[in-house]
């Protein structure tokens, strides 16, 4: 859970989360969303890591599986490299797709759903061959 790494990092590096959350630029709602579950956008993680002097990937993965060490290499490279380098879990692709999607108009979501649908069907087809 973010929270939970997050408040160790604080812990450890002898600063309070209210302190880290303001210093970069959060009120201390988020950290309140954070300990209710939330987890923050890739950019505000981001923001906390470079804060901290830290790899992003103390906050995404707990290393403590092939899947993490894969993703913390990948992400060296460049967080493209990332993407490309593992399966998307299905509550990642979610979360990720909600993220991207959330300032999007109802006109644009629709029309991500239609290409969507067009690219099922265009794999169907594909494999049908």
């Amino acid at each position: 859970m973010f929270y939970d790494k997050f408040v160790s990092i604080c812990k450890n590096k002898g600063i309070s989360p209210s302190k880290a959350a303001a210093d970069v630029g959060l009120n201390r709602s988020s950290v309140v969303k954070w300990k209710n579950g939330a987890t923050p956008q890739t950019s505000t993680i981001k923001k906390i890591s470079d804060y901290f002097g830290i790899d992003i990937m103390e906050f995404l993965g707990d290393g403590s599986s092939q899947y993490d060490s894969d993703i913390a290499a990948a992400y060296a490279e460049g967080w493209e490299a990332a993407r490309s380098t593992y399966q998307l879990k299905d509550c990642e692709f979610t979360y990720a797709l909600q993220n991207e999607a959330k300032d999007l108009t109802d006109e644009d979501k629709k029309l991500l759903i239609s290409m969507a649908k067009r690219l099922r069907e265009a794999r169907k087809a594909r494999d049908s061959d």
